[in-house]
């Protein structure tokens, strides 16, 4: 249920609060899936069809992560949601 109110959500309102239905547990969390999945979920329902539609939501992977890390001034915690307490996006 989650992934379709995901969908619906990320649609109309924004891929932030999109993620939040999918990593909230009182929105109907999607378990043994992290932040990689959920941002790929995302851009597949967003994007619709087209890979750089403006409401397409960025997908935010270990590579993606690694490269911010080391070309940035931003530092985003990586590991799994089950090793690492993550502050991004919730």
């Amino acid at each position: 249920m989650s992934r379709t109110r995901s969908t619906y959500v990320a649609r109309r309102v924004g891929a932030i609060v999109g993620y939040r239905c999918l990593n909230n547990s009182l929105l109907g969390r999607v378990k043994q899936r992290g932040p990689a999945f959920f941002t790929k979920w995302l851009y597949t329902a967003t994007a619709r069809g087209v890979h750089d539609h403006e409401i397409a939501a960025p997908v935010l992977d270990n590579r993606v992560l690694t490269w911010i890390n080391e070309k940035t001034d931003m530092r985003l915690a990586t590991g799994t949601p089950t090793t690492t307490p993550r502050t991004s996006l919730r």
